[in-house]
Order: C-alpha cells, then sequence, then structure tokens
C-alpha cells in the first residue's frame, strides 16, 4: 500500500511571494551596527557586543523601538556581583556614530542619543600663549558626557596671568567639522548646527 504524501498547499509563486515580503521586511530595517558595547565595573567588565546586536537587531525586526533596561539579564551576564555596574555602547545609526553611557537598572532608549563628537581641536589663552586642551576637551565629553564645555581657568589652568582669554574647539560630527569659540568665563555648545 503507497502512502501519500500531502500536496504544497502554496504554490511556487505564493512562496516566491512570501520569500520576497520577509526579504523586504528585513531590508526595510534601519541600519544600526553596534561597534562595541561593555558591561561591568572599574574592576571587571565584559564585552557584549553581540548580545546587544542581537538584542537591537529581534527589537527592529518585531518593530519596537530600541530600548532595553540596563540589567544581568539583558546583558546576560553579572560580571561583578558585588558592584552597581555600567553601561557603555557607540554603535552607527544609518551611517552616524553614536554613544551612550548608562548605569545598571536604568533603561536605554538608542533613539534619543547624540552622535560622536570627535574633538580635532582645542586650545585656551590669549596672544602672549596659550594651552592646547584637546586632550582636556575630549576627556569631558568621554567622562561625564556634556556637550557644553564651560570655559574657565579650572578646567584649563591659566597660559596667560591676568589677561582675559578664549577658548576655542574644532570638532566633527560624521563627516560634518564645526568650530566654537567664548570668552574666558562663558560656554559653548557642541552641537550638529
Amino acid at each position: 500500500m503507497m502512502s501519500e504524501t500531502p500536496a504544497n498547499t502554496n504554490s511556487p509563486q505564493q512562496t516566491a511571494t512570501t520569500q520576497t515580503t520577509a526579504e523586504q521586511a528585513v531590508n526595510s530595517m534601519p541600519e544600526f551596527i553596534v561597534i562595541w558595547a561593555n558591561y561591568g565595573s572599574v574592576n571587571k567588565s565584559v564585552d557584549v557586543t553581540c548580545i546587544v546586536q542581537a538584542l537591537v537587531t529581534e527589537l527592529l525586526a518585531k518593530g519596537e523601538p530600541v530600548k532595553f533596561k540596563v540589567s544581568n539579564d539583558h546583558m546576560g551576564c553579572n560580571p561583578d556581583k558585588a558592584v552597581n555596574k555600567s553601561f557603555a555602547i557607540q554603535f552607527n545609526y544609518q551611517g552616524q556614530n553614536y554613544s551612550l553611557a548608562a548605569m545598571e537598572g536604568e533603561e536605554v532608549d538608542l533613539s534619543l542619543v547624540a552622535p560622536t563628537i570627535n574633538v580635532l581641536g582645542a586650545v585656551y589663552g590669549c596672544s602672549k600663549g596659550c594651552f592646547d586642551v584637546t586632550a582636556k576637551v575630549s576627556a569631558l565629553l568621554d567622562s561625564v558626557g556634556p556637550t557644553r564645555i564651560f570655559a574657565d581657568n579650572a578646567t584649563f589652568g591659566d597660559p596667560c596671568k591676568g589677561v582675559k582669554k578664549s577658548f576655542s574647539v574644532r570638532y566633527a560630527i560624521g563627516e560634518t567639522i564645526y568650530t566654537r569659540t567664548c570668552k574666558e568665563d562663558e560656554s559653548v555648545e557642541l552641537a550638529a548646527s
């Protein structure tokens, strides 16, 4: 006795249409690449780039916002059980680099971040002398994450005592280069405008 194999209910055209629709859904997802992600404490941290990329891809595939809580569950590990941990990420969204940091327990919404600012050069001083403060401005952006820099002697030192100084910074966001200047005891906003 011969057993019958159930006939395929999808015609070749229907199958091709289904595959094309699935491919279109994947291709229509925004380009979102996690460059690196790290989770942990000063004493012990773990590279969680692959885990976060998988999480981001899953959220995008479901059509959900790219936001999640920084937790041991979402990061897939607990690198330092005794301490409250931090999370840092750098990612590329549609050709633009962004960075973000958060503490354990906080929610991260990757759609609300500012672009990565690359400091190309910065000086503080006057015509009699000035300090190259490029590294200091970069460190301020990296450690605290402000985009407003206050120019004063407490921040940069005093290259020419008794004289009013000025501050100038040149930076890039993506491919665009910007320059900002201000007088001593004023501030500049490092923004894409």
